[in-house]
């Protein structure tokens, strides 16, 4: 059985970021439940985009008519009608949480059977967003005091108030790992400029610079680029499954690679890249999409199975949410504990 819910949740906190200011947060939670056991998923279009839910469950319901989940053909099937990255997210997170529950495994110990024992805990990155230096620095503070040594800085266009917003954290925090998030917000023209200048703040690496069309439409251009960067690049939204993940390795246009299942389409994708990524040595961070704690905790079981040492991942974004369906895993001197329950081993979740 297969039922999909909408949501919509408000934020308690402005998520900013290049693209704008986003003060509510919708998607779709899918459940499926066979012989007692049940396996959750979320599909999470990315933030900016308005959620209409009738919709989008609509379109969910559409790309899993007819088809049986117990099926061992069902993912092949389920591809043939090409849903959109996140919806294939929910419905295959939702599959492997069953699977892994009738199995009497955890979610990352499913996706990782046979090859990789999930690691008990995950090291967390810190967002900061806030425009003011001050304010980005008093963020920071309190990121500090959860034991978080890492901070993810997003970036935007207002170049000199980032040089600023950046210049304060270094200052006021030297020890702490710096990194950047332009989200697509600067030109090919102006981010060796960018990088340049904000390489002398000791940058851990800068994700996705530039538009990712560009990118994706010339990665041996972007690769020459990269190979002239002072600091170490990560692509984010261009990495949207194994296909263009090889190309971006082949060519070397990537230090680093993010994940985000909803932008990659699901675990199984995930699994692939990471097994890719490690047979080149390239390190891989997984990051949430500004999910509800269903796909948070989703996103947790799969960094658990990054191979070590664990890079400090991108899942503190649930401090966003004014109220969410169930409870997130807490972050406790920088770390988050992976769940070891059935599927992704959460408490109640609340639909209503």
């Amino acid at each position: 059985m297969i039922d999909i819910h909408p949501f919509s949740l408000p934020l308690t906190t402005p998520y900013r970021w290049s693209r704008g200011k986003q003060t509510v947060r919708g998607g779709l939670i899918v459940r499926m439940e066979k012989d007692g056991h049940v396996g959750w998923g979320e599909a999470a279009p990315p933030p900016h985009i308005p959620v209409d839910g009738p919709a989008l469950k609509a379109e969910a319901e559409a790309a899993v008519e007819g088809l049986n989940p117990a099926a061992p053909d069902f993912i092949e099937r389920l591809d043939e009608r090409a849903p959109t990255p996140p919806i294939r997210t929910g419905i295959t997170t939702a599959l492997f949480a069953l699977r892994a529950a009738q199995e009497g495994l955890s979610l990352g110990a499913y996706l990782g059977k046979g090859w990789r024992k999930p690691a008990a805990n995950v090291p967390i990155n810190g967002l900061v967003g806030e425009a003011a230096p001050e304010d980005a620095v008093a963020r920071c503070k309190n990121i500090w005091g959860e034991g978080i040594r890492t901070f993810k800085i997003k970036c935007t266009d207002e170049h000199e108030l980032d040089n600023r917003r950046v210049a304060a954290i270094r200052e006021a925090f030297p020890d702490a790992n710096l990194r950047l998030d332009p989200n697509e917000a600067w030109t090919p023209e102006n981010f060796l400029g960018r990088l340049e200048h904000m390489a002398r703040h000791r940058i851990d690496y800068c994700e996705e610079p530039v538009p990712k069309e560009f990118t994706l439409a010339d990665l041996k251009r972007f690769a020459k680029l990269s190979e002239q960067s002072p600091i170490p690049i990560a692509l984010d939204q261009s990495v949207t499954g194994p296909d263009i993940t090889r190309r971006i390795i082949e060519t070397g246009a990537a230090d680093v690679l993010i994940m985000k299942s909803q932008a990659m389409g699901g675990f199984d994708r995930a699994v692939e890249i990471i097994r890719l990524a490690e047979s080149r040595s390239i390190l891989c961070v997984m990051t949430s999409s500004l999910e509800s704690a269903v796909g948070l905790t989703a996103s947790l079981h799969g960094a658990a199975i990054l191979p070590a040492p664990l890079p400090a991942c991108g899942l503190s974004l649930g401090r966003f949410y004014a109220r969410d369906v169930a409870k997130k895993p807490a972050i406790r001197d920088g770390m988050m504990t992976v769940p070891t329950g059935l599927g992704l081993g959460m408490g109640e979740i609340s639909l209503g």
